[in-house]
C-alpha cells in the first residue's frame, strides 16, 4: 500500500483540476458563440415554408407577424422605420402574390416564366434592410432629397453595405399656369450585413445632410 501511494503524482490532482477547468471554459465559449445568433441569414426549406403559409394566413396574424418591424419614431422628419428581413421579405412576397391571384406561386411554385418567390428573395440572403420614411413639411425649401444615410449603433458600430433614395412627389397641380409636382418626402433604404447585426438591440441612426434627425432602438432578437 505504502508503494502504491508513493507511486501517485502528488500533482494529478491539481492537473486534473485544471483539465476540467479548461474543458469548462471550452464549454462556456461553445455556449456563447451558439447564443450569439443573428437574424436568420440563410433560410432553410422549413423557413420558407413557414414564412409562405404566415403569407397565405389570416389578416389579423399577418398584422401580428409585421407589427414588430413596425416602429414609429416621433418629433421628427422621419415618420417611421421598418426592418426587411430576407425571412420577412419572404413572407411580403407571397401576399404580393395572393394579391395577384397567382395562388401557386405563393405556396412556393414558379411562375409560367419560371420565376419563384425565392427568386424575389434571393438577392436579399445575408442582408438586413432598414427602410426610413421621410416626411418633409409642406413648408420646406429643399429642391432634392437631402442626402440621408443610416448607420447602425451597437459593438461595433456598423455602417451600411448599400443604399438607396426613393423620392416621393406630390400629385400634379398647376402653378402659374405650369402643371407640376412639389417633393413630399423620400423613402430611405440601407442593407445591413445580417451576420453582423446579429440577435442583440442595436440603435438605428439616421444621418440627413450629416444632422442626426433620428434614433430609435430595434430589438433584433424579436426578427425573423
Amino acid at each position: 500500500m505504502a508503494r502504491a501511494a508513493a507511486n501517485i503524482d502528488p500533482h494529478q490532482p491539481a492537473l486534473a483540476a485544471g483539465r476540467c477547468r479548461a474543458l469548462l471554459i471550452v464549454l462556456l465559449v461553445s455556449v456563447s458563440l451558439a447564443r450569439a445568433g443573428a437574424v436568420n441569414a440563410a433560410l432553410s426549406a422549413a423557413d420558407t415554408q413557414r414564412a409562405l403559409r404566415l403569407g397565405a394566413a389570416s389578416e389579423a396574424a399577418r398584422t401580428r407577424f409585421h407589427a414588430p418591424y413596425l416602429l414609429a419614431v416621433k418629433d421628427s422628419v422621419i415618420r417611421d422605420v421598418q426592418e426587411l428581413t430576407e425571412f420577412r421579405r419572404t413572407v411580403i412576397a407571397a401576399e404580393d402574390a395572393l394579391r395577384r391571384g397567382d395562388w401557386s406561386v405563393a405556396q412556393g411554385a414558379r411562375s409560367l416564366s419560371g420565376h419563384s418567390i425565392e427568386d424575389t428573395v434571393k438577392p436579399w440572403r445575408r442582408k438586413v434592410t432598414i427602410v426610413a420614411n421621410l416626411q418633409l413639411d409642406a413648408l420646406h425649401a429643399y429642391v432634392t432629397v437631402p442626402g440621408c444615410e443610416v448607420m447602425m449603433g451597437g459593438m461595433p458600430v456598423l455602417a451600411s453595405l448599400d443604399r438607396r433614395t426613393t423620392p416621393l412627389s406630390s400629385l400634379p397641380y398647376s402653378s402659374r399656369g405650369t402643371m407640376t409636382t412639389s417633393l413630399t418626402g423620400a423613402v430611405i433604404e440601407a442593407d445591413f450585413d445580417a451576420d453582423a447585426v446579429g440577435q442583440t438591440s442595436r440603435e438605428a441612426v439616421v444621418l440627413c445632410d450629416g444632422r442626426d434627425v433620428a434614433r430609435t432602438t430595434i430589438d433584433f432578437s424579436r426578427l425573423e
